[in-house]
């Protein structure tokens, strides 16, 4: 099953960039709004990636975004998903659904290196606490993802070519949403981590390298917040700017963090 996996995955990734490359050439050749090839090419990907993780919950009998490699490959899934829904609503250009594309292909390269066989969880672990932890932990990246790739699309000015529209950029407010829904998905994953923290070994916190660089977020996160509700960033490139920052440093704390320091997050 593994090596099912192995090909399913670094096959969607390939799809990814190619998705990227097409809307590249289709840029370059002033197709403005973008032809339908690249989005089918991301749907493809999207296809394939949906197999791959299916391939690994069959293979490990328990849900497929138990670690730091699983949570990362499905959030970018679920991003992938929630911005082609968001396209079929006319509130994202389908250039820049297709420029995502390269964001998807390099995060799960770097996620590849982090793939192993995958276990099944010790019985100890086994609790409704993580089922709850482990999807909340990877919606919000989801969210996050999305939401950085929303702020990075209103820093650039619609095309001159391209009459004024609601999906000439993503909305501002659509961007706080997602933002506000990464933050609360955040939440819940550190409230009910500790939970499940408490039932598997008896404490609530443990000082794990990747709990405390969640924590860190949530305030860098719930900070964002408070400067936006005192005005600060109203102008329309110096939100895009925080709200990108913070969830590019949301997105990879668990896996920079969970790399270079020891924590039982790596393998479940």
């Amino acid at each position: 099953m593994y090596n099912i996996e192995l090909g399913l995955y670094w096959t969607a990734t390939a799809l990814y960039a190619l998705s990227f490359l097409l809307m590249l050439h289709f840029r370059r050749r002033g197709h403005v709004p973008m032809p339908g090839h690249a989005l089918r090419m991301l749907q493809a990907a999207a296809a394939v990636h949906t197999a791959t993780i299916s391939v690994r919950a069959l293979a490990t009998g328990r849900l497929p975004f138990i670690d730091v490699y699983e949570s990362i490959s499905a959030s970018c899934l679920i991003a992938v998903m929630l911005l082609m829904f968001l396209h079929q609503l006319d509130r994202i250009p389908s250039h820049h659904v297709s420029a995502s594309a390269l964001v998807f292909a390099l995060l799960l390269l770097g996620a590849g290196a982090m793939m192993d066989a995958g276990n099944p969880l010790s019985a100890n672990l086994y609790s409704t606490w993580l089922y709850i932890h482990a999807t909340a932990a990877t919606l919000s990246k989801s969210m996050f993802l999305v939401a950085a790739i929303g702020a990075a699309s209103r820093l650039r000015p619609a095309h001159t070519g391209v009459a004024h529209t609601t999906a000439a950029v993503v909305r501002e407010s659509d961007v706080w949403r997602l933002f506000l829904a990464g933050f609360l998905f955040h939440s819940i994953m550190l409230v009910s981590g500790a939970l499940w923290a408490d039932a598997a070994w008896g404490r609530y916190w443990g000082w794990d390298a990747v709990e405390v660089g969640c924590l860190g977020v949530w305030i860098l996160v719930a900070s964002v917040f408070h400067i936006r509700g005192l005005s600060i960033v109203s102008h329309r490139e110096t939100a895009p700017l925080c709200i990108i920052g913070a969830s590019v440093l949301a997105y990879f704390m668990l896996w920079v963090v969970g790399s270079i320091a020891p924590t039982i997050h790596i393998h479940g």
